[in-house]
């Protein structure tokens, strides 16, 4: 770890974010998303609106997480990993690599670019000892205390997620089997055990939509599966984004908005041009959902980062759809007043939802519109979010 990264994970272990409004958040959208469900197929037509609110789902948890784990995945801090040691009996270790011949201590170690006295009382295991000549001591393993760690993460969410998906899923097995709810093709051979594979695993949305999205048993259970993709990755991901400055994270969320916006055009127009499941790839699969989901981890390392709240932020912040971003080449940067941006977003996010609701309601076929819009107001509801 690099000293400036080290900086930022000193800073951020110090950091507490109060997250409690983002319980109400998370009971809103699912409430809306819930009724969305229920109304799919009624003997008349009525949508809510309810795939506007996906993304959500996948930037909080993304936010979450980080600021859960952020310090837990840190190395212990006891550990010397990144030292490089000298064991001279007659030196010090200078800045600059050399040794001084001083009657000080015998045994200096360079850690993060501090030099760091620590005293050696026996040397009598060292094999070789030369005055003037530095001897780094052998890349210890990985901290073994972080492996634990990173095992009890994945313990967590296997305890938390698991049983209760897998409940869930068994519920839905009758009726499917009987024919209702899901067309799952139960005549073909191999179509029940394939089905029950990736239904169990779970692992449809990670690549059974590029075969049939019928064999999905439980369909809202699609999120979770998508999830289970992120939190394998996340330990990693994370640990990879936590090096970078904060300039570079606003850079990082711009490219994942556009790139996760493209997606989801791209997959609404293979889905209208052939016979490929564009969309259930573009807005479920974790292909498509991955950046963001990247995007919730940078907006909380960003938060993590200002614990005075005068936080670095997006200008195009307050903005349904952030159109400086496709007309200036540079990101544009600044402190803003969540306070006013806050209730701006959460009105623009309900009038667009209830105009696409009442659009997809009285239109005599579907166009989708709660779909492909998810990929415009992505941003909006991380503004929503990290205010």
């Amino acid at each position: 770890m690099n000293s400036e990264a080290h900086a930022y994970s000193i800073s951020m272990a110090k950091t507490r974010i109060d997250t409690v409004d983002h319980v109400g958040l998370r009971g809103v959208a699912a409430v809306w998303i819930l009724f969305f469900h229920c109304l799919m197929n009624p003997p008349y037509k009525v949508d809510n609106g309810g795939f506007t609110l996906m993304p959500l789902f996948f930037l909080l948890s993304g936010f979450s997480l980080t600021l859960a784990y952020s310090s837990k995945f840190d190395p212990d801090p006891d550990d010397q990993s990144d030292c490089m040691t000298d064991t001279n009996v007659n030196g010090t270790v200078s800045n600059l690599g050399t040794v001084n011949e001083t009657t000080n201590p015998p045994n200096v170690a360079l850690c993060n670019h501090n030099l760091a006295v620590i005293e050696m009382s026996d040397i009598s295991a060292l094999k070789t000892v030369q005055v003037g000549n530095v001897i780094p001591t052998p890349a210890p393993d990985p901290d073994p205390s972080q492996k634990r760690r990173i095992i009890q993460y994945y313990y967590s969410r296997f305890v938390r997620v698991m049983p209760m998906y897998w409940l869930c899923m068994l519920f839905a097995l009758p009726p499917v089997l009987n024919g209702y709810g899901r067309t799952l093709p139960i005549n073909e051979p191999g179509v029940v055990q394939f089905a029950l594979i990736v239904n169990i695993l779970p692992i449809m949305t990670w690549f059974g939509y590029f075969i049939d999205t019928a064999y999905i048993i439980n369909a809202p259970e699609w999120t979770v599966m998508t999830l289970i993709f992120f939190w394998l990755c996340f330990p990693w991901v994370l640990n990879h984004y936590r090096q970078k400055p904060s300039t570079e994270l606003i850079v990082c969320i711009r490219r994942n908005f556009i790139l996760q916006l493209s997606i989801i055009l791209l997959g609404t127009c293979v889905d209208i041009l052939t016979e490929f499941p564009g969309v259930e790839v573009a807005a479920q699969s974790p292909y498509g959902r991955i950046p963001v989901f990247l995007m919730g981890i940078q907006a909380a390392l960003l938060c993590l980062r200002e614990p005075t709240g005068e936080l670095q932020w997006v200008e195009v912040s307050g903005s349904l759809f952030p159109w400086k971003w496709f007309t200036h080449a540079e990101t544009l940067v600044g402190i803003i007043d969540f306070s006013h941006t806050v209730p701006q977003q959460c009105l623009k996010l309900l009038s667009a939802t209830v105009i696409i609701a009442v659009f997809e309601t009285l239109t005599p076929t579907s166009m989708n519109t709660g779909l492909w819009f998810q990929g415009f107001n992505v941003f909006a509801q991380l503004d929503v979010l990290v205010g």
